[in-house]
């Protein structure tokens, strides 16, 4: 949902008829409540959705039909819906930013996901599954990985959690399938992009040693890798976002947290 512009949510999970805007489809087209029906649709990034979305999105909910932008027919839908978010919907509750009527509405079965720096053993279980699951994706080898970095791998906190050890995964297959990889090994060709990778291993974070973060918060840590990055990318965003392994949409939103430019 976040990463939808805000005049697009309504028609991609609802539909629209033939006309209703400039560029709609003849005949028009099926939204994504009505391509789910009799099965299951996930929502992410529910946390950011406008207000008057939530309202439509509440309405579909409980009263269980559509209803496509431009038409007035009413079209039965029956789907489980599945919703995450990064953002804590009681705090979004308490600033009005979230419906407390869909908040209930959808916390039937809350799950909560512990970050990846809490979840001990998960760091090499996900590490060699997804070398697996990149090297049969890229027609690669799987590299062979020294202890140290799986040490490495087992100490970082990855502030992106799966996301990022994904991509660095990724990273690991695409550069390096022929060969053993080291965690200062340059995989990609911008020397700046290199230079942050090479300083990714635990302990010393982008030049920063362990003595620097030991009277820091989490925010205070996070907010200095995000602001190093950025400074190596040269502002480049999408550098930034892919690096990180975040979506722009998390980056952004963690830029105007931490009041931070790009450069």
């Amino acid at each position: 949902c976040g990463a939808l512009p805000k005049n697009l949510i309504e028609s991609e999970l609802f539909g629209y008829e033939e006309g209703a805007f400039t560029g709609s489809k003849k005949g028009g087209h099926a939204g994504k409540f009505e391509l789910a029906n009799g099965g299951t649709i996930f929502l992410d990034e529910i946390g950011e959705m406008p207000l008057d979305m939530q309202v439509n999105l509440l309405r579909v909910l409980q009263e269980g039909y559509v209803t496509r932008v431009g038409g007035s027919k009413n079209i039965p839908v029956d789907v489980r819906v599945i919703a995450a978010t990064k953002k804590n919907l009681i705090d979004e509750l308490q600033k009005g930013t979230f419906r407390e009527d869909l908040f209930y509405r959808l916390s039937v079965i809350p799950l909560f996901i512990t970050p990846l720096r809490k979840r001990g053993n998960d760091k090499l279980t996900l590490f060699n599954y997804f070398l697996k699951v990149k090297a049969q994706k890229l027609n690669k080898p799987i590299p062979s990985i020294s202890d140290e970095l799986l040490s490495q791998i087992s100490e970082y906190n990855w502030p992106g959690n799966v996301r990022e050890l994904e991509n660095y995964v990724e990273n690991i297959v695409n550069f390096n399938g022929h060969s053993s990889f080291n965690i200062v090994n340059p995989i990609v060709d911008n020397p700046k992009e290199n230079e942050f990778v090479a300083n990714r291993n635990p302990g010393v974070e982008n030049g920063f040693h362990n003595d620097d973060f030991a009277n820091m918060t989490l925010e205070e840590i996070e907010k200095l890798t995000i602001k190093d990055c950025i400074d190596r990318m040269e502002g480049n965003v999408t550098k930034v976002s892919r690096r990180l392994g975040i979506s722009r949409t998390t980056l952004y939103s963690k830029m105007k947290k931490y009041n931070l430019q790009e450069n």
